[in-house]
């Protein structure tokens, strides 16, 4: 369904897509106008609460424009707000400055970003490091290649930022490891005992 910034109350902005998306660590905004009418372009504007946005980039519209024209913005900073949901609004602008908001779009970061295992492979123990944002408890699980279950540990991240997990008694071979909270899966990844 399109949405119509009207800028300056006459000369609408037809905004008919709104999209964000996080890939490699960078928030990806695209938008898509069908007309545009003395637009002069886009304020990118961030949350991490969904209501007090900041401004972090500027992108030139086409002005006058009767067909579709597409955009798009890089948030490449995204990960240094420390947050699991950033929130995007576009805050449309003409050239006699009125301007128009648009719907909000949020991303999800992955835990998978704040937690980290090593070394890859290993023979004596694994070391999993746990950035803030992770709940605060989890479910480790280490499996073989047929799916059976060899470690199953319950940890709580108050007690540490790093955890030792002991390997070296286990068979040399490929194995998945798992983290869970919350019932949903943080982390997996496939880890090589030598």
């Amino acid at each position: 369904m399109p949405v119509t910034i009207t800028s300056g109350g006459q000369f609408p902005v037809e905004l008919t897509s709104f999209t964000a998306r996080y890939q490699d660590k960078i928030s990806k905004l695209n938008w898509v106008t069908e007309s545009e009418k003395d637009s002069k372009g886009f304020n990118i504007e961030r949350s991490i609460n969904g209501s007090d946005f900041e401004n972090i980039g500027f992108v030139a519209s086409s002005g006058n424009s009767y067909i579709r024209k597409n955009y798009n913005f890089n948030d490449t900073k995204v990960n240094d707000l420390k947050s699991k949901i950033v929130y995007y609004r576009l805050n449309q602008i003409d050239f006699n400055n009125d301007s128009e908001l648009s719907e909000i779009v949020s991303v999800q970061i992955p835990f998978e970003e704040e937690i980290k295992v090593y070394p890859n492979p290993t023979s004596d123990k694994l070391i999993i490091e746990i950035g803030e944002s992770v709940p605060d408890f989890f479910n480790i699980s280490i499996y073989d290649i047929s799916g059976r279950l060899i470690i199953d540990y319950d940890a709580e991240k108050r007690n540490f930022s790093k955890l030792d997990i002991d390997i070296k008694d286990i068979t040399t071979g490929i194995y998945f490891i798992k983290l869970k909270a919350n019932e949903q899966i943080i982390f997996a990844d496939k880890i090589i005992k030598k």
